[in-house]
């Protein structure tokens, strides 16, 4: 068993993700190794399970662990993902690679998009619907939307059923947890209830093939992330 040191107790989901990946490429954890239990992982961690599931839950989404009932977490083989991952590992939240990942977001999103139109099924749709129920459950319950806004992303990327996107989107995956959990912390009640009300019309113009609503939907999503962001980073600079 490696020495895991302990995560300060800030720490979000997407950190959690980051030190387990490093773990796993740095060879402590191969391919088909079953990680050890939560409880082991959250005493020498000293985090609590919450963080620590929804660390393990975004490294499932990338392909790279998989969770197996009665049985445990497992690592998968390497996953394409992991190579451009390597090169997100070192970014910080800057304002310039905020603004560079919101670009490539906004202009990879606007294909996808329409690809996703096109191309999607009945289960591309559950997901995109069950995605948008949770992230309104969140909001009800104050809870963090964070989970539920990436696996509508991995849900509308897997619609395009372009395997290359899915790559793309899921490589980026931790960096957009630690952007979007900062920017919740200055976050009120309506721009959140701006987002769900946005992801839904989203999800609903895809659902209807209505290809000039969903770029008005996406121009406006992307829109709005850019005030948050430009906010997020004048409070930034204020706190410093």
């Amino acid at each position: 068993m490696p020495v895991l040191k302990p995560l300060n107790r800030t720490t979000l989901a997407g950190q959690v993700a980051k030190r387990i990946l490093s773990l796993i490429e740095e060879g402590h954890f191969k391919p088909y190794d079953r990680l050890p239990p939560e409880r082991e992982l959250c005493e020498k961690l000293r985090i609590s399970r919450t963080p620590l599931r929804e660390g393990i839950r975004m490294l499932s989404a990338l392909g790279i662990l998989q969770s197996r009932r009665g049985s445990g977490v497992y690592v998968l083989t390497s996953h394409p993902s992991m190579v451009l991952m390597r090169g997100l590992q070192n970014l910080k939240i800057e304002k310039k690679v905020a603004f560079d990942l919101l670009e490539a977001r906004s202009r990879m999103e606007q294909i996808m998009g329409e690809l996703a139109l096109e191309r999607a099924g009945k289960r591309d749709l559950n997901c995109l619907g069950k995605a948008v129920i949770q992230m309104e459950k969140c909001y009800k319950e104050g809870k963090s939307s964070t989970q539920p806004e990436i696996d509508f992303r991995i849900a509308l990327t897997q619609a395009t059923h372009n395997e290359i996107f899915v790559v793309m989107t899921r490589s980026i995956v931790p960096f957009l947890a630690v952007l979007s959990e900062h920017m919740e912390e200055g976050d009120g009640e309506e721009p959140s209830l701006f987002n769900i009300q946005n992801h839904r019309e989203i999800f609903e113009c895809i659902a209807r093939k209505d290809k000039e609503g969903l770029r008005r939907a996406l121009q406006i999503h992307y829109e709005h992330l850019g005030k948050l962001l430009n906010q997020f980073f004048s409070k930034k600079k204020e706190g410093e």
